[in-house]
């Protein structure tokens, strides 16, 4: 099909382009209208917001969504649920989600990838290049046309939602740029649209979660433009085609309030969108809002307002409209009475069909699949190997157990330190089989003592006498959960107490663990992910057949603490 000529859309038309659906709320529309022409030609929306392709099999087979269905098939289905829908419009979708740990989340058939953390402890341009490729490849099996990644935010140590995994290095600049421009190329060489995000920045002071409470951009414009500025402007100008906003303030270019208490949020501050990035920094591509549902943005304003204010800020994608009527009625209000100029909106749409065309929406004969190829797979899984080989890090080894023995090494006990029963499993299964490949029996357990969570130093003993070595698995996970809680903080207390020229931590994701939690520790690895790859290699690395080439993305100290720090490595 041709391109749609702006000039002759309808502003309904044009204010659909606006709206990308979260899944769920499609899915419900999808499953409760008898003539969907008919809905969605009074509802043309312009994209789809993909989660959890296994949310799809809950629905009807009466809309034929699962004919065929089984547990191998969630990219296919998901695919062809996009293609009847897209039936049913005469613009086709824009279809964008999270991968930043690869499509194996979205789609189960799909392969997870290292941690972006990872990906920058190997700093090399060339696997970020084809990290990028393989996500977007798997990705468009299951029709998916927009990753919004990578984050390339700047934060301090305590920061919940920009944490070490999140970012390629929330201390390092110039590691962000060459890392994320690689990684973006990646996307787009098959024509799925990368996403710079969150722009401007959460800043380096801010510990809050804008999921659940306003925060703050500290920074001073000149000290932002040299650092978390240079990052965006530099990625700008190499050609990325699409920012999401955050909704933290950033008080140096909008020092407005708002009713409610605290400054605007970048999402809704035509100061930031407009001025700074598309006039300023000459931005061109597509705007997105991050998710509106966070409670930072969405106590703002009734959601009808909310909908006029985000537009009206410059942005040219809203992420998560629910009710359509509602977001229609209020939209189409607005422009009438000229509250929103009908400039804003078609410079919004503009964007929005050039990115479509730069994916490829409106091109005939697109490639269909009936499955994943298994090269696409087994593509990703090689290149998870050479990302894992290349990012073990050795944080310290004062008693140089590393390599270890096999002849010496036959009973190993491990303590997960974590909150997650489905890392646990992993754990459970690719460690076992791993050591006894090296001629050792494996346990996994949660806590020092099992049964009672009495007897922390007791059971402590017992497992260093009767164990060869301790492994510490340490998984605080990149996102707003950032510490240790209940039962597992009350099992890290007791850590090392016992056996401790036998243990070693392991930092499964983030590296700040070791500060944290862990400097007494005499043996020390990040391994920035919990792929079965990276836990295969780890274990291999651990008997000195792979080497630790990694290099920490992030200083592992605080600054104020860098002194300190010299005194444990």
């Amino acid at each position: 099909m041709q391109k749609p000529n702006l000039a002759k859309m309808t502003l309904r038309e044009k204010i659909g382009q606006l709206a990308l659906l979260d899944q769920r709320t499609a899915m419900s529309y999808w499953e409760n209208i008898e003539d969907k022409a008919a809905f969605f030609k009074e509802h043309p929306i312009g994209g789809l917001w993909v989660q959890a392709a296994s949310n799809v099999g809950d629905m009807n087979t009466a809309n034929g969504i699962r004919e065929g269905f089984n547990e191998k098939d969630y990219a296919l289905v998901y695919s062809n649920w996009i293609d009847n829908i897209n039936q049913n419009l005469s613009i086709p979708l824009l279809t964008g989600c999270d991968a930043e740990c690869g499509c194996k989340w979205l789609f189960p058939e799909c392969t997870q990838t290292s941690t972006i953390a990872g990906l920058a402890a190997t700093d090399s341009p060339e696997l970020a290049y084809e990290t990028g490729v393989c996500v977007a490849s798997e990705a468009k099996v299951g029709g998916v046309n927009w990753i919004w990644g990578p984050p390339v935010d700047l934060a301090n140590h305590d920061h919940g939602t920009s944490s070490a995994g999140r970012s390629f290095s929330i201390d390092n600049p110039d590691l962000n740029i060459r890392m994320a421009r690689e990684v973006v190329a990646g996307y787009q060489s098959c024509k799925v649209a990368g996403t710079l995000k969150h722009f401007p920045s959460g800043g380096l002071t801010e510990t809050r979660d804008s999921h659940v409470s306003s925060n703050v951009n500290t920074m001073s414009l000149e000290e932002w433009e040299k650092t978390q500025g240079r990052i965006y402007q530099e990625l700008i100008d190499a050609g990325v085609w699409s920012i999401m906003t955050t909704h933290a303030s950033f008080p140096a270019v909008d020092n407005r309030t708002m009713e409610i208490g605290g400054y605007i949020p970048s999402t809704l501050s035509d100061k930031i969108i407009i001025d700074l990035l598309k006039k300023k920094m000459g931005f061109d591509g597509v705007v997105i809002t991050d998710g509106i549902g966070m409670k930072s943005l969405v106590m703002s304003y009734t959601i009808d307002r909310l909908y006029v204010e985000i537009i009206k800020a410059g942005n040219d994608i809203i992420l998560g409209v629910r009710d359509l009527d509602v977001y229609f009625n209020a939209v189409e209000e607005a422009v009438k009475n000229g509250e929103i100029p009908m400039e804003r909106i078609d410079d919004a749409c503009r964007r929005i069909l050039d990115l479509k065309e730069k994916v490829g929406v409106f091109e005939d004969n697109k490639e269909k699949y009936t499955e994943v190829p298994k090269e696409f797979l087994n593509r990703t899984r090689e290149l998870n190997k050479k990302v894992s080989e290349k990012s073990l890090v050795k944080v310290c080894d004062k008693n140089n157990q590393i390599p270890l023995s096999e002849d010496n090494i036959k009973k190993v006990v491990a303590v997960y330190l974590g909150h997650s029963d489905d890392t646990y499993e992993t754990l459970n299964n690719v460690l076992s089989k791993a050591f006894e490949k090296h001629g050792a029996s494996f346990k996994l357990q949660r806590y020092l003592d099992e049964e009672t969570m009495h007897d922390e130093i007791e059971s402590g003993e017992q497992i260093a006498k009767e164990n060869d070595l301790i492994l510490y698995l340490a998984d605080l996970p990149n996102g707003s959960c950032n510490e240790f809680t209940g039962e597992v903080w009350r099992t890290a207390v007791f850590t090392l107490i016992h056996g401790a020229e036998k243990s070693i931590v392991m930092a499964l994701r983030s590296p700040f663990v070791y500060y944290k939690y862990f400097t007494f520790a005499k043996t020390v690895l990040c391994t920035f992910g919990v792929s079965d790859e990276v836990l295969e290699t780890a274990v291999d690395a651990l008997y000195g057949d792979v080497n630790f080439d990694g290099k920490c993305p992030v200083e592992l100290f605080p600054e104020f603490a860098r002194e300190e720090q010299k005194t444990y490595l």
